[in-house]
């Protein structure tokens, strides 16, 4: 673009002593936006070609996902073992583990019924005198022996409905909501090698084609949003009062005259070369500003152009 300045400030240099007053020699001038991948790979699709009209969110290109599919759906398995860990520790033992819990009470439960008949016979017969006091006090240990299995079978089953101790909870919802954050991280990495357009416009320059390897952060396009597009002229010193920030201005391209408003005024002079600078050259001082087209779809980048004050 240094050239084109130079080139322009040749042509102002040529035009200034028929120039009118008021009007000035510009060019069309805009700030593409590339479109580039965060991540390096090789690009698997084009979808626009130079010269199209893209939309906010049109799918621009994509890059080779095989990996990150892949990381998602390990990532998607440690999240399922992780969930399923914790809910198995907030669920207490498995069915299955109750299940035999629940059959040993039974079988002691039988027993220490058992135990107590035999103890209400044996304390008829030694009422009796039929037993000696040595087999009454047999039966008595043996019905207190069965009971105290049943009470501590009863006392397994209720712990293990309970689930698992505080502080293993807490580490297992901690490495569960790590593998949650690992499929974020995952899907959010499928997702950036699926380029969209930020904004509309039209696509200038494609840089890179289908199968080539395209490096982190390189553009694979540029493409230039209307909005983007800016005329830029350049004033001489003894015209630089009359231009302002906001001022309307007359862009003439061609057969057509487009209003625009001057957004931007250099504050630094330019020399049109050659030229040292003296008081007998001041006159030769140029200063660089932008206006920004009401209708930019009617211009072209790099087309020369004449400003005119309203």
């Amino acid at each position: 673009m240094q050239t084109s300045l130079i080139f322009f400030l040749v042509l102002f240099l040529a035009g200034c002593g028929a120039e009118k007053r008021d009007s000035f020699q510009g060019y069309v001038e805009g700030d593409f936006i590339s479109a580039a991948p965060l991540f390096a790979g090789r690009l698997e699709q084009l979808k626009v070609d130079r010269g199209d009209n893209i939309t906010a969110g049109d799918l621009l290109f994509t890059l080779d996902d095989r990996n990150e599919k892949i990381a998602l759906v390990q990532a998607n398995r440690r999240l399922e073992s992780a969930e399923a860990r914790l809910g198995d520790a907030l669920s207490g033992r498995r069915p299955q583990e109750i299940g035999v819990i629940k059959s040993q009470l039974a079988k002691a439960e039988a027993q220490a019924l058992r135990s107590r008949q035999q103890l209400e016979r044996d304390r008829a017969l030694y009422d009796n005198n039929t037993i000696t006091k040595a087999r009454l006090d047999e039966s008595i240990a043996m019905a207190g022996a069965d009971a105290a299995v049943v009470r501590q079978m009863r006392a397994e089953l209720e712990v293990a409905h309970l689930p698992a101790r505080e502080d293993a909870i807490k580490a297992l919802r901690a490495d569960a909501e790590a593998a949650g954050a690992a499929v974020e991280q995952a899907q959010w990495n499928l997702e950036q090698r699926f380029v969209h357009a930020p904004q509309g416009g039209r696509v200038y320059e494609v840089i890179y084609r289908k199968g080539e390897l395209v490096p982190a952060g390189a553009p694979v396009l540029r493409f230039l949003p209307p909005e983007n597009i800016k005329i830029r002229f350049f004033v001489s010193e003894s015209a630089m009062k009359r231009i302002s920030y906001g001022r309307e201005v007359i862009v003439t391209a061609g057969d057509r005259k487009i209003k625009a408003r001057v957004t931007y005024v250099s504050e630094e002079a330019e020399y049109t070369p050659p030229v040292i600078y003296s008081n007998e050259t001041k006159h030769k001082l140029i200063f660089m500003a932008e206006a920004v087209p009401a209708e930019p779809g009617l211009l072209l980048v790099g087309q020369p152009v004449s400003v005119m004050l309203q």
